[in-house]
């Protein structure tokens, strides 16, 4: 029984976590975009749209996981714990340094 609770209380730590990973990455890009743009998002903003990408990431994650198991590809190896939301956040990483690696470089140039 206490082995459950703290699986569960473990994977709810582990997807808040997750959360707040996004939370971060999408409020870093709603800043960088609106430093280049000159526009304002409230906190109200980039909480919708955090939440928003983290459910289409566990979208993601679950159909992924899904065509594993149509094509007989070992499901534990894309289950949205051990791959897809965490690869998806990864992704979500690399896109932000790129956007500033280029921001980086178009002010340099000026």
């Amino acid at each position: 029984m206490e082995e459950v609770e703290a699986e569960e209380q473990e994977e709810f730590s582990h997807r808040q976590r997750l959360k707040a990973a996004v939370h971060y990455t999408v409020g870093s890009l709603c800043q960088e975009v609106a430093l280049d743009k000159q526009v304002h998002f409230s906190k109200q903003t980039i909480a919708a749209i955090s939440e928003v990408t983290f459910r289409q990431c566990e979208s993601f994650a679950k159909d992924l996981e899904m065509f594993a198991r149509e094509k007989n590809i070992c499901p534990e190896l894309v289950s949205p714990d051990r791959l897809g939301i965490s690869e998806l956040l990864a992704g979500l990483q690399v896109t932000q340094l790129l956007l500033t690696k280029a921001r980086q470089k178009k002010y340099s140039h000026h």
